[in-house]
C-alpha cells in the first residue's frame, strides 16, 4: 500500500514507498542473490525530488543494490529500524551526496542500515559526501545533513565528508569497518554525537582505508565535536591534523596505537572527561604530535582517564616527539593514569604548559613523569601525586626557572617547601629551596639545595636583618 502524507504528517513533503517503485526484499546475505534494487529506490528518490521534496520509505527487509544511490537537495530517507530495513550495496557506494549549492538544508537519513554485500569488491563507503566535480571549495557545500540510528556493517569506511556545513551523525551503530569518519575540506560544524563505532579486525572486502576511527585531515575544518561515543579497537581512536575549535568530550575510547592524536589544532582543543584505554607496545594515551612552526592554539587536556592493562613502554600522555617541537600552550589537569608502563606523562621540548592536580598512579613505570629541556617558559609542574619520580632531562630549568616545579608528591613522599630547618629527608634536586616557616631576624629565610640527593646538600640563604 503506498504511503501518503497524511500517513506521516511530521515530513514536510511527499513520501515515497520503495515498493511502489518495484523495489524487492529479497536479498540472501548467506549466498549474495537478490534483486539489483538501485533503479527502483533511485526512482523514489526522483519522484520525492521531482515533487518538491519529501522522504523516501525503506519497510522493514533486506535490499541489494549494484550502484550508489545519488541524494540530491530536499530528499531525507527513513526506515523501520537500522536492523530491519537494511540495503546491501554490492561493489559500491550506499549514498552519494553528489549535489552542490544548497543551502539551509535540513534532511535526515534514518532507521536503516547499510552493510556491503557479499562478493563486493574494496574500499567503498556507506556514505560518502564530497565536493562534486567542477565544485568550489566554500561555495558548492551540503547543510543540515543529520544521520541517525543507521546501522553500518562490513565496508571499507563508513562516512567520507568534506564541503559538509551544519551536519550531524548520531546514535549510529558502525562496525566492521576500517575507518568510521574521514573528514575533509571545508567541514564546518559537524557534531559526532552518541555512536557506536567498532573495527571487529575491518571489513569481509580487504579494504585499504587507515585503521583510524574518526581521520580529520582535511584543511578549513571549524568547529569539530566529538562528544558520547565508543571507540574500540581502532590502531589509533581520533586523529586530527587540521582544525579550528575542536571539542573531544566524554568519549570511551580503546586503542592499540594512540587514543588521541592531534597536530595543529587552531585557537582551542577541549579533550575532557574522556575514558582512554590503550593496549599495545609503545602506545600512546594522547600524543600531541609536533610542529613545524609554532600556532595560535591552547589545548586543555582535563579530567581524562588514561589506563593500559597490556604493552610495553606505554605512555599516557605525550607532548611532541623526541625529535620535533612547538606543540605549546597545553593545560593538563586533573587527570588520573593507572597501568602504564612507560612514562604516566611525557614532555619532550615542552612549552608554556602547566601540569596540575594530576594523579599519577601507574607503578610499573620508571618515571611518572620525564621532561626533556624546556624550549619556552614556563613549564609549570604543581600539585602533582607522582608515584614515581620526576625525570628532568636539564636540571638548570629548574635554577633558571624557565620550569617550576611546586608542591609535588614524588615517588609516593611529600617534601614540604617551607619547614623550620633544611631538609634532613627526602629525595631533592639542585637548585631546589624550601623556605623557613618562621623567618626572623638573624635568620636564614630559606635553604638551597646544592648538590642533589637524598636529602642532598643545603646552604642557607644570608641571615635576615
Amino acid at each position: 500500500m503506498s504511503l501518503t502524507k497524511v500517513s506521516y504528517s511530521m515530513i514536510q513533503g511527499a513520501v515515497a514507498n520503495i515498493l511502489d517503485y518495484g523495489a524487492v526484499s529479497d536479498y540472501n546475505p548467506s549466498t549474495g542473490a537478490g534483486t539489483n534494487n538501485a533503479a527502483a529506490i533511485q526512482a523514489a528518490i526522483t519522484a520525492v525530488n521531482t515533487a518538491g521534496g519529501g522522504a523516501v520509505f525503506i519497510p522493514a527487509g533486506k535490499y541489494r543494490i549494484d550502484s550508489t544511490l545519488l541524494i540530491p537537495f530536499g530528499v531525507s530517507i527513513f526506515g523501520e529500524g537500522g536492523s530491519v530495513s537494511t540495503i546491501y550495496p554490492k561493489s559500491c557506494n550506499g549514498l552519494t551526496f553528489n549535489s552542490a549549492a544548497y543551502d539551509n538544508g535540513k534532511m535526515f537519513y534514518q532507521d536503516f542500515g547499510m552493510q556491503g554485500a557479499l562478493g563486493s569488491t574494496a574500499n567503498w563507503a556507506a556514505v560518502e559526501c564530497i565536493l562534486p566535480a567542477g565544485g568550489t571549495h566554500g561555495v558548492d557545500s551540503r547543510d543540515g545533513l543529520i544521520f541517525d540510528r543507521l546501522n553500518i556493517r562490513n565496508f571499507n569506511q563508513g562516512f567520507i565528508v568534506s564541503d559538509l556545513w551544519e551536519s550531524k551523525i548520531i546514535n549510529c551503530i558502525i562496525s566492521k569497518v576500517n575507518n568510521c569518519i574521514s573528514v575533509g575540506t571545508y567541514t564546518i560544524q559537524l557534531s559526532i554525537v552518541d555512536n557506536t563505532f567498532i573495527y571487529e579486525s575491518g571489513d569481509d572486502f580487504s579494504g585499504g582505508a587507515d585503521v583510524y576511527c574518526v581521520q580529520c585531515t582535511g584543511t578549513v575544518v571549524e568547529h569539530f565535536y566529538v562528544s558520547n561515543n565508543l571507540l574500540y579497537g581502532f590502531q589509533k581512536a581520533i586523529v586530527i591534523a587540521n582544525a579550528v575549535y575542536v571539542n573531544l568530550i566524554n568519549n570511551d575510547i580503546y586503542a592499540t596505537v594512540v587514543g588521541i592524536e592531534y597536530v595543529t589544532i587552531n585557537s582551542l582543543l577541549n579533550i575532557t572527561g574522556s575514558y582512554i584505554q590503550i593496549d599495545g607496545n609503545s602506545a600512546i594515551g594522547i600524543y600531541a604530535n609536533g610542529l613545524a612552526t609554532e600556532i595560535n592554539s591552547q589545548n586543555n587536556i582535563e579530567n581524562n582517564m588514561f589506563i593500559s592493562a597490556s604493552g610495553t613502554t606505554t605512555i599516557g600522555l605525550q607532548i611532541n616527539g623526541a625529535a620535533n617541537t612547538n606543540a605549546f600552550y597545553n593545560r593538563v589537569v586533573g587527570n588520573y593514569f593507572t597501568g602504564l608502563t612507560g612514562n604516566d606523562i611525557v614532555l619532550n621540548s615542552p612549552g608554556v604548559t602547566t601540569v596540575e592536580n594530576n594523579k599519577c598512579m601507574s607503578s610499573g613505570t620508571t618515571q611518572s613523569i620525564s621532561i626533556s629541556s624546556v624550549i619556552k617558559a614556563p613549564v609549570y609542574v604543581q600539585r602533582n601525586y607522582f608515584f614515581k619520580p620526576i625525570f628532568l632531562a636539564t636540571p638548570t630549568d629548574v635554577t633558571d626557572g624557565t620550569l617550576v616545579l611546586i608542591d609535588n608528591v614524588e615517588n609516593n613522599v611529600y617534601n614540604p617547601l617551607r619547614q623550620a630547618v633544611a631538609p634532613t629527608t627526602g629525595t631533592w634536586r639542585v637548585s631546589d629551596i624550601v623556605w623557613n616557616n618562621a623567618p626572623a631576624a638573624g635568620q636564614p629565610p630559606g635553604w638551597v639545595c646544592t648538590v642533589a640527593g637524598t636529602p642532598g646538600t643545603w646552604k642557607a640563604m644570608a641571615n635576615l636583618i
